[in-house]
């Protein structure tokens, strides 16, 4: 029997705490290598500050100079 806790791998995408300026913050890299998908969960708080648009990109290079945002057929839900 499989079970929530070891078959997934939490990583920290975006520091929000890193975000200082209303220019655009680029988060982690995050591995796929060996999962077959992702669960993004994003906790903002309280927004007062201005506007605030997630993106999620995908890529096959390492160092994701390939990036491309997921198309929305390929989410469950949306990014906002």
């Amino acid at each position: 029997m499989k079970d929530l806790h070891n078959n997934i791998k939490p990583e920290v995408a975006l520091d929000t705490t890193a975000i200082s300026s209303d220019t655009t913050t680029a988060g982690n890299i995050i591995d796929m290598q060996g999962f077959g998908s992702v669960e993004f969960i994003i906790l903002s708080g309280t927004l007062t500050d201005g506007t605030y648009t997630p993106l999620i990109e995908e890529g096959a290079d390492s160092g994701l100079s390939d990036a491309a945002a997921v198309a929305d057929a390929d989410l469950l839900g949306t990014e906002a």
